[in-house]
C-alpha cells in the first residue's frame, strides 16, 4: 500500500471521528439535529455553500465536460451554481430565513397545503437520491484507482462511512465536516492550477486546446452545444434554488443577514474555486497520457507534484463526502417531518423524530448506491 492510500484511509478516519464528536452537540433536541440550533454565522453557511459545486458532480464531472465539450460546457456547473446561490441572496435568503422553518419542505405546507407539501417532499426524494449516487459514484471510483480494488467494494466501504458520522451528528457534523473539506478542496485546486501554469506555462496549455473548445461558440452556436449549456446554466442556476442541502443552510443561519451574505460569500468562493477546473479539464489537450473518464483524478495521480495530487485526490474526497452526508441528511429529514409525521396521529417528541431520521436514511442511502453501482459516471448523475 502507497503512501497516498495510507494519507487517504486516515482523512477518512478524521473526518468520521470529528462526525462522531458532534453527536454530543445534539443533546437529543431535534432543532439541534436538523439545523444545528439555527445559529450558523454567515461565514459557515457561505464555505458550507459550496460543497455542492466542489464535489465529485461537480469536480470531476466539471473537469471532464470541459475537455469533451468545450470550456462552456465545464463552467456551466460552477457559474450555474454561482448564480443560484447570488440568486438565493437576493430574492430567496431573508423570507426564507424569518419563516423559522425545520425544513424546506415546511414552506409548501405553510404557504400551501399537505397535499402541496407531499408532492414537493417526493420530488425531493427523487431528484436528491441521484444527487447523492452521483457523489458515491464519484467517490467509489476514485477509492478504487487509489487502492486498486474494484469499484463495488470501495463503495461500499465509503457509503457506510459516510452515512455513519452524517447520521451521528445531524447538521453539527454536516458543518464540522464540511468547513474542513471545502478548504481541503479549495487550496487544492487553486495551487494545483497555479502550479500547472507555472510548469508548462498558459500560452502552451491552452495553444493545444482546439477552437471549438474556447471562444463564445459553447454559447452561440447550436452546433457546439450552445443550448444544451444555456439550458444547464439555467436549471442550475433556478432549479438549484430549491436544493435541500442549500436551503438547509439558509434555514438554520442565526439571522437574515447571514442568510444573505452566506449566499453571497458562498456564490464568490464557488466562482473563484470552480471555474480553474474548467480550465484544468482543457490542459489535458496539452498534458498527454490522461485518462479522459477520470481525468482529473489522473491528473492528480500522475501528472501533478506528489503533494499538491494528494491534496488534490482529498479534496475530490472532501467535498464528495461533504455533499452526500449533506443531502442525506436533509432528505432523511424531510421524510421524517414532512412525509411520514404530517400523516400520523400520535404526537412524536424529541426522541421519537431523531430515531426515525436516522433510520430511514437507510433505505434512502440504499436507493442511492443501487444507482451508483448501476451507472458509476459522475457527471452524468
Amino acid at each position: 500500500m502507497n503512501s497516498l492510500a495510507f494519507i487517504v484511509i486516515a482523512f477518512t478516519l478524521f473526518t468520521m471521528l470529528l462526525g462522531f464528536w458532534t453527536y454530543y452537540q445534539v443533546h437529543d433536541r431535534a432543532l439541534n439535529y436538523y439545523k444545528a440550533g439555527g445559529m450558523m454565522s454567515f461565514w459557515v453557511v457561505g464555505i458550507t455553500l459550496c460543497a455542492q459545486a466542489f464535489d465529485a458532480n461537480g469536480s470531476i464531472g466539471t473537469a471532464n465536460m470541459s475537455f469533451a465539450s468545450g470550456f462552456w460546457t465545464g463552467a456551466s456547473i460552477p457559474l450555474g451554481l454561482s448564480l443560484c446561490l447570488l440568486i438565493t441572496g437576493l430574492f430567496f435568503a431573508k423570507p426564507i430565513q424569518r419563516m423559522n422553518l425545520m425544513t424546506l419542505a415546511d414552506f409548501y405546507h405553510r404557504r400551501y397545503n399537505r397535499s402541496t407539501e407531499t408532492l414537493a417532499t417526493l420530488s425531493m426524494l427523487a431528484s436528491n437520491i441521484i444527487l447523492i449516487a452521483g457523489n458515491l459514484a464519484g467517490l467509489g471510483l476514485v477509492y478504487s484507482l487509489v487502492f486498486g480494488i474494484d469499484y463495488l467494494p470501495m463503495l461500499l466501504v465509503v457509503s457506510f462511512c459516510i452515512l455513519a458520522y452524517a447520521i451521528t451528528g445531524g447538521l453539527f457534523a454536516s458543518i464540522a465536516t464540511s468547513l474542513m473539506q471545502v478548504a481541503v478542496f479549495s487550496v487544492a485546486v487553486l495551487a494545483s492550477f497555479i502550479w500547472l501554469i507555472w510548469q508548462y506555462n498558459w500560452y502552451d496549455l491552452m495553444v493545444a486546446v482546439p477552437d471549438t473548445h474556447t471562444g463564445f461558440l459553447g454559447l452561440t452556436s447550436p452546433e457546439h452545444g450552445a443550448y444544451l449549456n444555456w439550458a444547464a446554466l439555467i436549471s442550475l442556476g433556478l432549479g438549484d434554488v430549491i436544493a435541500i442541502d442549500f436551503m438547509q443552510r439558509v434555514i438554520s443561519s442565526r439571522s437574515p443577514e447571514d442568510a444573505q451574505k452566506g449566499c453571497f460569500m458562498g456564490a464568490a468562493i464557488t466562482l473563484i474555486v470552480g471555474l480553474p477546473v474548467a480550465f484544468m479539464g482543457l490542459y489535458a489537450f496539452h498534458i498527454q497520457g490522461l485518462n479522459a473518464e477520470n481525468l482529473l483524478v489522473d491528473m492528480a495521480m500522475n501528472k501533478l507534484h506528489a503533494v499538491l495530487g494528494t491534496l488534490l485526490i482529498l479534496g475530490i474526497i472532501a467535498a464528495s463526502m461533504s455533499t452526500a452526508a449533506g443531502v442525506i441528511l436533509a432528505l432523511s429529514n424531510v421524510i421524517t417531518r414532512n412525509l411520514v409525521q404530517r400523516y400520523v396521529t400520535r404526537q412524536w417528541d424529541n426522541h421519537m423524530m431523531l430515531r426515525f431520521s436516522r433510520l430511514i436514511s437507510l433505505p434512502t442511502f440504499l436507493a442511492a448506491v443501487a444507482f451508483a453501482y448501476a451507472i458509476p459516471q459522475p457527471g452524468i448523475f
